[in-house]
C-alpha cells in the first residue's frame, strides 16, 4: 500500500476498500483491513457489500457492528465510508451514529443501483439527512462563508 501510495500523483490518495459481506469476497474481515489500512498510512476506508444482488449492508453486518467499524476506523485516523443498498430508512438508522460518508446510489436511482438519479429520492435523502445531522446552533456561524 504505501509503495503504490508513493507512485500517485497529488492530490490522488488511496482507498482501502473491505466488505461487509467478506467471506463471500474471500478477503479480510473488515476490523483486520482498518487496522491494516491505518498501519500503512491509508487516508480512508470504504466497506461495501460485496454481492450486489443480497442483502444490503445494514442486513449483512447490522448497526452495532458497522458502528464499532466507524468508531475503529476514526480511531485509527481514517476518514470511513459506508455503501451497500443503503435506503433512506438505512441512512436514517446510521446518520446519527457515523461520522462516514455514506454511499446511497439504490436510494437515489430509480430503479436502484443501475438506474437513473431521479430528484425526488435526492430530496428525500437530504430531508432525512439534514434531520439526523443537524449541526449544533453554536457551529453553524462559523460554517458560513
Amino acid at each position: 500500500f504505501r509503495q503504490l501510495a508513493k507512485l500517485l500523483p497529488q492530490p490522488i490518495e488511496l482507498v482501502a476498500v473491505a466488505y461487509a459481506d467478506w467471506q463471500a469476497a474471500s478477503c479480510p474481515e473488515p476490523g483486520r483491513l482498518i487496522r491494516a489500512a491505518g498501519e500503512a498510512g491509508a487516508r480512508a476506508v470504504l466497506i461495501d457489500t460485496f454481492d450486489k444482488s443480497a442483502a444490503g449492508l445494514l442486513d449483512v453486518a447490522g448497526i452495532e457492528t458497522v458502528v464499532g467499524w466507524d468508531t475503529a476506523g476514526r480511531r485509527a485516523g481514517l476518514a470511513m465510508a459506508f455503501a451497500g443498498r443503503l435506503s433512506v430508512g438505512d441512512v436514517a438508522r446510521l446518520g446519527p451514529l457515523v461520522s462516514a460518508t455514506l454511499g446511497v446510489r439504490s436510494a437515489a436511482c430509480e430503479g436502484g443501483r443501475m438506474g437513473r438519479v431521479e430528484q425526488g429520492k435526492v430530496a428525500e435523502l437530504v430531508g432525512t439527512l439534514s434531520e439526523v445531522r443537524r449541526v449544533p446552533r453554536r457551529h453553524q456561524e462559523t460554517m458560513r462563508p
